[in-house]
Order: C-alpha cells, then structure tokens, then sequence
C-alpha cells in the first residue's frame, strides 16, 4: 500500500494520558465509595466504546445518577490534570518522519474540539497536521461519521489511521481506511490483536511499517 495520508488518533496514540484517564476514573469511583481499578492493565481490561458502556464496567450506576453528570464531573478531572500528561514516545520522530516522505498527516478524534486543539498547543503539534478532526460535546461518542466525512472529501487518498483501540479498527474500516494499531494505549494488546489490523509495539514501530509499506488495506 502507498500510503499517501496518515490520520491519527488522539489520545492514547499520540498523547500518553493512559495514566491520566486511570486517575480520573478511580478519583470517581473513590468519591462514590466504590473500588478502584488496580493499575493501568485493569483499566485496559475494561475500557471501550461507548464510554458509557465502560463507566458501567468500571462500577458506576446510572439508576442513581446520570451519564451526563457523571461525564462532566469526568471531564473537569480531566482537563484539569491533562497538562501533566506527555506526548507518547516517538511521536515527534514519526510526525517528522512522515512530513519528510511527504504524507499528508490529519488528527481523527473522539475529544472535545476546543480541548483537543488547546491539547495540541500546549504539546508543540498545533501546525503539525493538514487537518483536526474532532467531535463538539465531552462524551467520547464515536468518532466514525467523522472518519466517513473525511474519506468523502478524499476519495482517492491511500490512508492510514494509527490508533490505540478496537473502536479505532471499527472506523477504519468502516471508512475504507487501512489501520494500524499500536500497544500501551486504552486497550490491552489482545484486545488489540482480536481487531484482524495489523498491531505495533509502540510509535515507531508503527511508523516503519508505513515507511517500508508493509501495510495493505
């Protein structure tokens, strides 16, 4: 496959906040007196899409309290630590890389626009891609009506997306993209490996597969 675009997802591919996600959903579970996950393995094991689906996994009950409350109080956590948490390792190498072999590159997101694009800046990506594409409300809904959108407007495009989970397999294919997924992200590398993409071992691993064009949609 020649690739000649590469759509990225956010969080968890090429921003590391595995750890941030794990601290706000036990910082919720602890108010409600509910146990917390262990480590990040365990929340791993349980995290997907739909987020409301995964908040129920987790221990929340939305008999007693609303999805959107839940998501909002969520959310504040979030944006208020998510500074603190880093670019995943070889991200910038790859960008560069990818820029130089003269891949149009493009962010395809479940975030909150204004916060991915703040997210963005503060992580020195603002004028790494083509194009940022994102959802307008706080709760991770799926992002595949945004990946449709974008092959509408690229019909021709040979695209990869590199991602971090089950959900990000389902769009790509769904979109007619090819797809690799990468390990350390929100799932576990067997959930992963069940996708039928192939799977990386971390960015640049990704990365050079593209390169070498091994992938094959």
């Amino acid at each position: 496959m020649n690739v000649t675009h590469i759509l990225w997802d956010f969080n968890g591919t090429l921003y590391d906040d595995v750890p941030l996600a794990l601290f706000c959903m036990n910082t919720l579970l602890a108010r409600r007196n509910l146990p917390q996950l262990a480590d990040a393995d365990a929340y791993r094991a349980i995290f997907g899409f739909p987020v409301r689906d995964y908040y129920v996994r987790a221990g929340i009950d939305f008999t007693r309290e609303s999805f959107d409350t839940v998501g909002q109080e969520w959310f504040a956590l979030y944006t208020a630590h998510m500074r603190k948490a880093p670019l995943r390792a070889g991200v910038r190498d790859a960008v560069s890389a990818f820029s130089r072999a003269g891949l149009a590159q493009a962010v395809l997101s479940a975030s909150q626009s204004d916060t991915l694009r703040e997210q963005l800046a503060f992580l020195g990506l603002s004028g790494s891609f083509h194009e940022v594409l994102s959802l307008d409300g706080i709760y991770a809904e799926s992002k595949e009506h945004l990946a449709h959108a974008w092959r509408e407007r690229h019909p021709d495009a040979r695209a990869v997306l590199i991602g971090d989970t089950a959900h990000d397999a389902a769009v790509a294919r769904a979109a007619g993209l090819g797809c690799i997924l990468v390990e350390g992200g929100h799932q576990s590398a067997d959930t992963l490996r069940r996708c039928g993409v192939p799977v990386a071992a971390d960015i640049p691993d990704a990365a050079a597969r593209i390169l070498k064009g091994e992938l094959i949609r």
